[in-house]
């Protein structure tokens, strides 16, 4: 089952094109990475599958809904089943707010008062231990917690509306080597434990590697080259690719 179709999607701003002709299909359960040098296009098509930003052509389906003509109940379906997550996970919430209110925020925002605080707060803490942490981080500002730990957090706060796709933004490049290689299998488990979709964006191509079963390569607003196999050795169709995936890899 297909859950996200982008078919010929173009974006301008100020008559440049950032984006053009790009068609990629997603199905459930599939981790897709794309790659590319910055200005690329990746954070802008990030964007426009969140309805952050509107495209100028072609068309973005998810689940079967149409983003053209979209109504005010079908945007907001998508703002929660369709999470992204930053890369500067400090820079991603409020440095003042408790753990608890980071967490809890996207419930008020998008169930108003139809949760109680108490299912709010054990949906939190349950989210918290999922991915690694212990409740009692629940009273402590964000602004305490280290880097892989506010990530963490972050992560969770994804997952507390249910999201069926997840879209990394560079989520994990600021963090210490070590850290990054935890949150990576965490990643990894949480797509297995929840059937998640994911859309991983990065600059590394060994985390891609890691995580995803095919990359998209983005350069200068175009896709081009998709690699559906990613078991080694990667062949490539052309050099300038190989020097954004970083790698000497044999050109087909």
């Amino acid at each position: 089952m297909k859950k996200l179709v982008i078919e010929n999607v173009k974006k301008y701003y100020d008559k440049k094109v950032i984006l053009k002709n790009i068609n990629i299909s997603i199905s459930e359960n599939e981790c897709i990475g794309i790659m590319g040098e910055s200005g690329s296009g990746k954070s802008t098509l990030a964007k426009l599958i969140i309805g952050l930003e509107s495209f100028d052509e072609g068309n973005i389906t998810f689940n079967g809904i149409s983003y053209k003509n979209i109504t005010k109940k079908q945007i907001a379906e998508i703002h929660r089943k369709i999470q992204l997550i930053f890369q500067n996970a400090f820079n991603s919430v409020n440095p003042r707010y408790t753990v608890e209110e980071v967490l809890t925020e996207p419930l008020k925002i998008h169930y108003k008062k139809q949760i109680s605080y108490e299912e709010m707060k054990n949906r939190a803490e349950k989210l918290l231990e999922k991915v690694g942490l212990d409740p009692k981080f629940m009273s402590q500002k964000a602004i305490q917690l280290s880097g892989g730990q506010l990530q963490r957090v972050c992560i969770a706060r994804a997952l507390i509306l249910e999201p069926e796709i997840i879209i990394f933004d560079e989520s994990v490049s600021g963090l210490d080597p070590i850290i990054q290689d935890k949150i990576l299998e965490l990643l990894a488990s949480l797509r297995e434990s929840l059937n998640l979709t994911y859309i991983f964006i990065s600059h590394d191509f060994e985390t891609c590697y890691y995580l995803c079963d095919k990359l998209i390569i983005l350069e200068k607003g175009e896709i081009a080259e998709t690699i559906e196999n990613l078991d080694l050795p990667i062949k490539v169709k052309n050099e300038k690719v190989k020097k954004i995936l970083g790698r000497n890899f044999e050109t087909i």
